[in-house]
């Protein structure tokens, strides 16, 4: 009788164990969730030095992080400094206010899974106010005729201002008589942002790389096909066969192309290096949280994955129009070449989700690395294209 307590206790640890251990993925739906998840978590654990089960937990979170991103920036717009995400040395949502009143957040996190991962920090500056000096600074510096990128460093708090020569636009700035807000920082870089493009041949698709297949309008009616990079040339082929231009935009917040594709199939899947994945959701930028674990496929880089450092970043350079947005997303890890010519218009996703279509590469002074810029996926829309997730 005693064996047999002692088996049925036994059994019951097992099963208790199984089901700690057992990743939440199943919760999730579609082909291909459970590899892509993996692989994506293989990857976030090795860069950050915790399992797989862990990095799958984190991963999953970003979904609900990007909610609470979303809620904030909507509801708490006069005091809201910005949140991000902190992976090292543990795992926590930083929620930054100009008061630094924990309750203002308790009602959007109470009983769930980010309330003990949670931390308020005070700073100077709303989000809403380091906006206003970054669009105040962007028509000032253009009188200069001086190149730059701009963007906001939402953990400093500051509005970071980046040019390959920092004196010449002070005696420039002095000479037009104007000076810049307080809480804008010059940075010193080698050269600003350019796009990915490259005119080498061998790529999937001419010079650049095939993004997320989408549906679009066609005359009266809609067709499928498939997204660029708006700066990528207009005439794209694949296996040798012509891919039909029908739109883009490289300006303000877009840099999106797209062609129909005849007679291929158009599938809602993305190439991660390994073979097909499926993509069935979109996030859009506002959902994106600082500090969130991305990845991408180029065809010049292949498969890497980084951190969202920006996600107002404005690029700036003589390579880019001068009316771009502070609406595009920056991607780093240390030591780790995110793109490079020929991944322009490339993915980027996480799991299942897209997130971006590549726009081009940052390098500034003292990298070993080349940081990527993205257009958020939601600016598909200005050309009226929907992404397919099914």
């Amino acid at each position: 009788m005693r064996v047999r307590t002692l088996l049925g206790l036994l059994l019951v640890a097992i099963v208790c164990l199984s089901s700690l251990s057992v990743p939440s993925v199943l919760a999730q739906s579609g082909p291909n969730t459970d590899d892509a998840l993996v692989r994506d978590a293989q990857q976030y654990a090795s860069m950050n030095s915790v399992d797989v089960n862990e990095a799958i937990r984190r991963l999953q979170l970003q979904q609900v992080i990007g909610d609470l991103d979303t809620n904030l920036s909507k509801r708490e717009v006069v005091t809201l400094a910005g949140l991000w995400i902190q992976h090292t040395p543990d795992f926590r949502v930083i929620v930054q206010l100009t008061d630094g009143k924990a309750a203002a957040v308790q009602p959007y996190i109470a009983n769930g899974p980010l309330a003990a991962i949670t931390e308020v920090r005070t700073k100077k500056a709303s989000l809403k106010q380091l906006a206003a000096d970054r669009d105040i600074t962007v028509p000032i510096v253009q009188r200069t005729d001086i190149g730059f990128d701009i963007g906001t460093n939402v953990q400093d708090n500051v509005v970071e201002l980046y040019v390959a020569d920092v004196e010449q636009l002070n005696v420039a700035l002095r000479t037009i008589g104007a000076t810049l807000p307080n809480t804008v920082r010059l940075v010193k870089v080698n050269e600003t942002a350019k796009p990915a493009t490259d005119i080498y041949g061998g790529l999937a698709i001419s010079g650049c790389t095939s993004g997320f297949s989408v549906r679009g309008p066609y005359g009266a009616s809609t067709a499928l096909g498939i997204a660029t990079a708006g700066h990528c040339n207009n005439s794209q082929s694949y296996a040798g066969v012509n891919l039909p231009f029908q739109n883009e935009s490289f300006s303000g917040s877009y840099d999106v192309q797209w062609h129909t594709v005849g007679s291929f199939v158009a599938r809602n899947q993305v190439y991660d290096g390994s073979g097909p994945r499926t993509i069935n959701a979109t996030r859009g930028r506002n959902a994106q949280a600082i500090n969130g674990f991305a990845c991408k496929y180029g065809n010049t880089t292949g498969y890497t994955c980084g951190y969202i450092v920006q996600k107002d970043f404005r690029p700036g350079g003589s390579l880019y129009p001068p009316n771009m947005s502070a609406t595009f997303i920056r991607i780093h890890s240390s030591g780790v070449n995110e793109a490079a010519g020929g991944d322009s218009g490339g993915p980027w996703f996480i799991v299942n989700t897209a997130l971006g279509i590549t726009s081009g590469t940052v390098n500034y002074s003292g990298q070993a690395e080349t940081d990527a810029i993205y257009m958020a996926i939601d600016y598909v829309n200005g050309l009226g294209l929907t992404v397919l997730t099914s």
